[in-house]
């Protein structure tokens, strides 16, 4: 499924594909991140001897997908061997993102810059010191500043970090490269990626999922800074415009509900093209509005059904999907924001997603529409009811565990933000309706589990019982377990036989003709591996052990 390659020079080694294989690899891949590539391999790999350090290239392709997962350089390695006396390298590769760190940007004063002024300056500068593959070129620039004009110098940091700093940190969107005709091409683009109707949920594809509300970020009180004031002889002096004169003599201005939910907290905005106050009020009381919100982000162990086919989309880094779990009150839309690629183990990836942010009356609505739809679900139970004599003992043992799900219910309001009702009395209404209804409960609770226990068994099993005899390549298909000495490969052009790594028969198709015909039933058995005609004339592959 994955083709990992190692390149220097002209010269490719692939290191897991058909005949060799990594013991370990793993992609991780973000939003504004420079993604990373890690794997284990052996001295018995061609590629062993191949690493070197910030020169060898390394390229995962995906045989399914049809692109490259990663595209980068190997940036070290270690050799390492355990008690046994196993020798294993270890390597730690980044993606072509990484160039942007063997540059460092000059001395700039503070000027005005439009938003492709700065790239190009900052992209022309990193060109000029590097070798040609390491160079980018400009793409897509959407990216745009209010009032089309950054003030700003250049400090000596990373061309990496420049761009963090001056752009992402201060105006948002997301940097991406692309290989387009083996060039590098860099693009600034406010949001990538597109909204998909496959759905990550409880009993299809959904393993675990971890919600946080992230408010480190909240600001309860912001205090807006304008441009620098300036002497009696016009030169800038290191005082900022505020906005006491417009703003009852107060520097900041409040979030009434941040203060209540978080308690006091300051921070600053500068906006150093502002020069009067009543602008610099205004601009700070939409940043306050704008910026002030709760991060929701999701932790999620999901199948990716799209491997075999039971789903058109896979989960892709910068798409949105819909997370349905009503057992966590999630009914929600949000983006992956980080992928984690296991290419040894592809069911072993995982992703997290968020890019989600709410206001606190967002989450208070939320909040209130999940009790509500607990109380009608409870009342519906409650209605439909009967009295069973022979779940009376089962339901002791339930009471545990309805009252854990009680705690943790309460535990996610109190997190969040509290009113309305005290949560005591919330509590006791709870606890005197679900006291009623254990058995009941704690049977939809049992089913819904079952049922998310069997598919992940069913797609796993299947996945296994694939990866055992069959692996996929770019050109065709191996038949054969990983360690039989006896494989056939299949593709466009031909069919291969291999006896440990020999080939001893290949077809291609003018040799067709010369492959004996078979009679109804009539078997051919080579080194215990079976091939059969059945009725319907279709020739049948299998493995019998060793001849007698």
């Amino acid at each position: 499924m994955f083709i990992v390659t190692l390149i220097n020079g002209d010269h490719e080694i692939p290191i897991n594909a058909e005949q060799h294989h990594i013991s370990e690899g793993k992609i991780v891949k973000g939003i504004n991140l420079i993604d990373s590539f890690s794997f284990t391999i052996d001295p018995l790999n061609p590629g062993f001897d191949a690493i070197l350090d910030y020169k060898t290239l390394v390229n995962v392709y995906n045989t399914i997908t049809k692109h490259y997962e990663f595209q980068g350089r190997c940036l070290y390695s270690s050799t390492n061997m355990d008690e046994s006396g196993e020798i294993v390298k270890d390597v730690i590769c980044e993606s072509y993102m990484g160039f942007l760190n063997d540059t460092v940007q000059p001395y700039v004063n503070e000027r005005n810059w439009t938003v492709r002024e700065l790239l190009e300056f900052i992209i022309t500068h990193h060109n000029d010191r590097v070798e040609a593959y390491k160079q980018f070129a400009l793409g897509e620039v959407t990216v745009t500043d209010p009032n089309d004009n950054l003030f700003l110098g250049i400090q000596r940091d990373t061309t990496w970090k420049t761009l963090k700093d001056k752009l992402i940190d201060k105006l948002g969107g997301e940097i991406q490269f692309r290989v387009v005709e083996n060039k590098l091409v860099l693009n600034y683009v406010p949001k990538l990626g597109t909204t998909k109707t496959t759905t990550i949920e409880v009993s299809k594809n959904m393993q675990s999922i971890e919600r946080e509300n992230d408010p480190t970020a909240f600001i309860s009180r912001l205090i807006p800074l304008g441009a620098k004031l300036k002497d009696d002889e016009g030169n800038d002096t290191e005082q900022r415009l505020d906005i006491k004169s417009v703003n009852n003599d107060m520097e900041y201005i409040e979030s009434p509900e941040a203060v209540k939910a978080f308690g006091i907290k300051y921070d600053y905005v500068i906006f150093d093209d502002i020069n009067t106050a009543s602008l610099l009020l205004k601009r700070g009381q939409e940043y306050l509005a704008d910026n002030n919100k709760i991060q929701i982000k999701y932790s999620i162990n999901a199948l990716d059904l799209s491997l075999l086919g039971l789903e058109i989309d896979g989960f892709e880094l910068y798409n949105s999907y819909p997370i349905i779990n009503p057992y966590l009150g999630i009914n929600d839309t949000a983006r992956v924001i980080k992928k984690t690629i296991d290419i040894v183990n592809p069911f072993k990836s995982s992703i997290e997603i968020g890019d989600n942010f709410k206001t606190l009356s967002d989450i208070q609505l939320e909040q209130d529409s999940k009790f509500n739809n607990m109380f009608d679900t409870v009342g519906k139970i409650e209605s439909d009811y009967v009295t069973n004599k022979e779940f009376k003992e089962e339901s002791k043992s339930t009471t545990t565990l309805i009252q854990q799900s009680i705690d943790n219910i309460l535990l996610t309001v109190k997190s969040a933000y509290t009113s309305k009702t005290s949560t005591e009395e919330l509590k006791k209404n709870l606890e005197a309706q679900i006291k009623l209804l254990e058995d009941q409960i704690n049977l939809k609770f049992t089913s819904t589990e079952q049922k998310i226990q069997n598919v992940n068994g069913d797609v796993q099993d299947i996945a296994q019982t694939i990866t055992k005899y069959f692996s996929f390549t770019i050109d065709g298909v191996t038949i054969g377990q990983s360690n039989s000495p006896f494989k056939v490969t299949i593709d466009n052009d031909e069919l291969t036989m291999t006896w440990n790594g020999v080939e001893i028969i290949r077809l291609d198709p003018d040799d067709w003709s010369k492959i004996p015909s078979l009679a109804i039933s009539e078997r051919v058995n080579l080194f215990g591996y079976v091939a059969e005609v059945d009725s319907n004339g279709c020739v049948n592959f299998s493995y019998e052990g060793d001849e007698a």
